[in-house]
């Protein structure tokens, strides 16, 4: 066990891009607080070593790191450029287009007019395309969604009361 002159805290925060991986690493201590950076280049097959690379190049055992905070822009970019597989998204009530509005990507960017084409599509019958084979709604969603998904998923939709996880 280390002494108390040797407790540090390490907090590492770490986004996986399509070309770089950027690393922060966030150490206090008896000795004050001190930042120490990486930016690796992402390894597509396996995003782990990148992010194990970066780790390393700060010069800290991963064993040593009390948190580490993940991001990917890879994946977020994979979605935006349409890449991935077809996904859902069920949100609460006047939040479907979130990701559209972040974005910016709305026709006339001060007002809620014009069409656009959004990122994840929004009716239950996609969502049937991708034959979950179990759908648990978030503890969030309303009544109305929820009959919804029991009429159109039968014994593949589980309801939940508690939690917000989606299983497919």
């Amino acid at each position: 066990m280390k002494g108390s002159s040797e407790l540090k805290r390490r907090v590492v925060g770490v986004d996986v891009g399509g070309t770089f991986t950027d690393l922060l690493l966030y150490e206090t201590g008896p000795g004050g607080a001190r930042v120490r950076l990486a930016k690796i280049p992402t390894t597509a097959a396996n995003q782990a070593a990148a992010v194990l690379a970066a780790i390393a190049d700060t010069g800290v055992d991963p064993a040593d790191l009390d948190l580490i905070i993940h991001g990917t822009t890879a994946t977020t970019n994979a979605l935006l450029e349409r890449k991935l597989a077809r996904v859902g998204l069920i949100t609460t009530a006047g939040f479907r287009d979130t990701l559209e509005l972040g974005r910016r990507t709305r026709p006339k960017p001060y007002g809620m007019t014009g069409q656009f084409e959004p990122l994840i599509p929004r009716v239950l019958t996609d969502l049937a395309a991708l034959a979950p084979s179990a759908l648990i709604p978030a503890h969030c969603t309303g009544w109305r969604a929820q009959h919804a998904m029991a009429g159109q998923f039968g014994e593949a939709y589980v309801p939940n009361a508690v939690g917000s996880r989606f299983v497919f």
